[in-house]
């Protein structure tokens, strides 16, 4: 079973792993149940998030789901 870790993340983005030796077997990242990402290698981002919201990620390489919120936007 592989394993996720949210490395960083932002109002709109979110930058996330899974294992850290991962053998580089094709998967996709659901997003609450879309599809938004396929990738073969163990780092991976996710864009065109909304600021201070909830969400849900499955995928088929792990069971289970993550969840986590991003960031409130703010002026710098």
């Amino acid at each position: 079973m592989k394993s996720l870790e949210i490395i960083t993340q932002y109002s709109q983005s979110v930058m996330g792993a899974i294992d850290a030796y991962y053998k580089g077997e094709t998967y996709t990242i659901y997003v609450n149940g879309e599809a938004k990402y396929t990738g073969d290698t163990n780092v991976f981002s996710l864009f065109d998030l909304s600021p201070s919201t909830k969400y849900e990620l499955t995928s088929d390489v792990w069971t289970g789901v993550f969840e986590f919120t991003t960031k409130d936007e703010t002026a710098c």
